[in-house]
């Protein structure tokens, strides 16, 4: 009698282990969405027009005796470019995500190219998930930072429609293209060096000339979230 209930018990633990081995097998075939994203993304910009001069003054320092002065002009027109985008985001329902993130966008700007970075919020909307993807619209306000001495730091707002392939449930890797619109103001600064003569004396007055400058741009936008 001891040794069939022994059997009986083990018949009985064998049945529950092999139920929960196979419910835990079966939980790992279920994909399970992600409540996050990693977005990596470059584009092409063409401008929309010259640039905007916005307002313009003089700020002045002192005199000294250094030498030398800088020419910068401020109405070329030109494709800019972003080399790189990235941004961090969590998903706060099936249709909506929220990110961070930060990309370098350049500038064809008189005789040279300029560069900025921008740091901005993401928030995006999808319409609905297919067979194949999804179209999306998004908005990224942000602020550009200056990163070269010429160029200060300004209101940035960028907004894009486009379609993300391989957008599933599960929320792995997907890739897609958008187009949208780009506002950019930066401020142009320059130093400005004046020699004068008074009396016997040379000397040079130093100052800084700033422009502010609105861009506006359509991008194209790659990108791919994983």
């Amino acid at each position: 009698m001891k040794t069939y209930c022994l059997t009986l018990v083990c018949k009985m633990f064998v049945v529950i282990l092999l139920s929960l081995l196979s419910s835990l097998a079966a939980e790992g075939q279920i994909p399970q969405a992600k409540d996050h994203y990693f977005k990596i993304g470059i584009a092409v910009q063409r401008a929309l027009g010259g640039v905007n001069i916005k307002g313009s003054g003089e700020t002045f320092y002192g005199n000294i005796f250094p030498e030398g002065i800088e020419q910068v002009q401020t109405n070329r027109e030109d494709n800019y470019w972003r080399p790189l985008s990235l941004s961090y985001g969590k998903y706060i329902t099936d249709r909506y995500s929220l990110g961070l993130g930060a990309e370098i966008d350049t500038y064809g700007l008189g005789d040279r190219t300029r560069s900025s970075l921008p740091i901005f919020l993401e928030g995006a909307y999808n319409f609905g998930l297919s067979g194949s993807g999804t179209f999306f619209v998004n908005v990224k306000p942000g602020y550009s930072i200056g990163i070269e001495s010429t160029f200060h730091s300004g209101v940035k707002v960028e907004t894009a429609i486009g379609y993300e392939f391989n957008k599933r449930q599960e929320r792995r890797v997907s890739y897609g293209i958008s187009l949208g619109y780009n506002y950019q103001e930066l401020r142009k600064v320059r130093q400005v060096e004046m020699r004068n003569i008074q009396g016997t004396g040379m000397y040079t007055e130093v100052g800084e000339r700033f422009v502010n400058v609105a861009l506006s741009s359509v991008p194209i936008i790659f990108f791919i979230r994983l």
